[in-house]
C-alpha cells in the first residue's frame, strides 16, 4: 500500500466524520462542503470535527464557494442558451 492509499484512506474516514456534523449545519450543500473541506490538511480537518465553531465558520466559507461555483454554472447555462 502507498503512502497516497494510505492518504486517500485517512480522507474517507475524514468524510465520512465531517458528514453529520455538516449535514446538521447545511444539508443543502453538504456533500460540495465536504469535498472543500477535505482539500485541507488532516490536522486542520480533525481540528474542525473537534471544534463545532471552527467548523460552523469553515462551513460558512465553503459555503460561499459552492454558491459561486453554481451562480457561474447558471450564468454559463444563460450565457450559451441565448
Amino acid at each position: 500500500m502507498s503512502e497516497n492509499d494510505d492518504l486517500e484512506d485517512q480522507k474517507e474516514i475524514l468524510r465520512e466524520k465531517l458528514h453529520p456534523l455538516v449535514k446538521e449545519i447545511h444539508p443543502e450543500w453538504v456533500d460540495q462542503i465536504i469535498d472543500i473541506l477535505l482539500e485541507l490538511d488532516n490536522e486542520e480537518i480533525i481540528n474542525l470535527i473537534e471544534r463545532h465553531d471552527f467548523l460552523e465558520a469553515r462551513v460558512e466559507e465553503a459555503l460561499v464557494v459552492v454558491e459561486q461555483i453554481e451562480n457561474d454554472k447558471q450564468n454559463s447555462y444563460f450565457n450559451f442558451s441565448i
